[in-house]
């Protein structure tokens, strides 16, 4: 099976003028079609701005990317503007990726534009759920959920092989966070496009996402399927995410932090494995020598001296 987003040896620095410290670093992932990939990490940790790059809206210094197996021929814009018509972006905060001049019909309307579709505005909210009758409606007059639906519409007008849904339930109440996850795994069950959910709802991926992806300071420290990875991690850090999860049940006190300091700065990183000031198993070896990607089958990938399950 070819992946539907391929990406290869990506990095990527901050923007701006200056000293730039690396965001994202090195990093491969293969996204495969018809799965709905959870990326996680702690605030900091280069999701967002690997979604950027991956697309081309903030500039990557280096990688390889390909989509249903197209290599893009290089990293310009002009390479980036074909795969934006197969790989789509829902941003952060969707009514603020809106015009607020346009109505909803008149975004729908931008979207559909240059392509060879017979679609409406009208057809592209019946594909998410939403009434015709938001068309003439404004972003500001939308509740949360229908923004975000609006915005899964305007991804889905160039028919899209990966959509890239960047915090998708932020901001949503429970019954919203269900139906936005909902419409995002209908979509990959009926559509077969893959979707990529960066979030740090830890609830969510474990629930809804086929494979989640690990990142820590720009790196993917951690692979594997969703059910398995939850319930027995293999990196420290996944199991620190983890532990870090709020349990709403009185009896689970935590005694104290699942894991120690800080993120280090992206200026300063550290030398070896990153994760070894933070890291309760740490060796010498974890200070002086980068770990490299460790195949443990079972679909599980780590970044790790010493994994969890070698304990």
């Amino acid at each position: 099976m070819i992946p539907a987003l391929a990406i290869e040896g990506l990095t990527a620095f901050a923007p701006g003028r200056g000293a730039k410290p690396m965001i994202v670093a090195d990093l491969s992932l293969d996204i495969w079609p018809g799965e709905l990939l959870g990326i996680v990490g702690e605030s900091g940790s280069g999701k967002t701005t690997l979604a950027r790059a991956a697309i081309g809206l903030i500039r990557a210094a280096s990688g390889r990317i390909a989509v249903d197996g197209e290599v893009l021929p290089d990293l310009s814009e002009r390479s980036f503007r074909r795969l934006r018509r197969r790989v789509a972006l829902i941003f952060q905060n969707p009514a603020g990726s809106f015009n607020p001049r346009l109505s909803v019909k008149a975004i729908l309307k931008e979207a559909l534009r240059g392509l060879e579709s017979s679609r409406t505005p009208a057809a592209l909210l019946d594909m998410v759920g939403l009434d015709a009758g938001l068309l003439e409606r404004f972003p500001h007059a939308l509740s949360g959920g229908q923004a975000r639906r609006v915005a899964v519409a305007r991804a889905l007008a160039a028919d899209p092989a990966v959509i890239i849904a960047d915090e998708p339930t932020a901001g949503l109440d429970v019954s919203a966070q269900g139906e936005t996850m909902n419409l995002l795994t209908e979509l990959r069950d009926r559509r077969g496009v893959a979707v990529v959910c960066i979030t740090h709802n830890l609830p969510i991926v474990r629930h809804c996402c086929d494979r989640i992806a690990v990142m820590y300071l720009g790196r993917i420290v951690e692979t594997g399927p969703a059910r398995t990875m939850t319930a027995a991690p293999l990196h420290p850090y996944t199991a620190a995410l983890l532990a870090a999860e709020p349990a709403p049940d009185p009896a689970r006190r935590r005694t104290g932090p699942p894991v120690l300091g800080e993120v280090p700065s992206l200026y300063t990183r550290p030398a070896g494995c990153e994760f070894h000031p933070r890291c309760p198993r740490a060796a010498e070896r974890c200070r002086t020598e980068a770990p490299t990607v460790r195949d443990l089958g079972q679909a599980r990938t780590v970044r790790c001296h010493y994994p969890l399950e070698a304990a």
